[in-house]
């Protein structure tokens, strides 16, 4: 799957959209806003990019890895 299309599904899921908020302390109530975070995050204008251009791609790449991380945690404590 291209980063675009995956970029694209994760600003859909409310976990993504909770793990940007969490990264950013900044409210992320839907796919737009999560959009625009990830795109911040990964220091893009447009998702596209991430198939284009290789460092945002990494960036997106360690951004995925945070997510996964963060998901794994499993503390009861963590609003997730």
């Amino acid at each position: 799957m291209r980063y675009t299309q995956g970029a694209a599904r994760l600003c859909q899921r409310p976990n993504f959209q909770r793990f940007l908020a969490w990264l950013t302390n900044q409210a992320v109530q839907d796919a737009n806003q999560a959009a625009v975070a990830l795109r911040t995050q990964c220091q893009i204008q447009s998702r596209r990019e991430l198939n284009t251009n290789p460092e945002a791609g990494k960036r997106y790449q360690q951004l995925i890895r945070q997510f996964n991380d963060w998901m794994n945690k499993k503390d009861p404590a963590n609003d997730h």
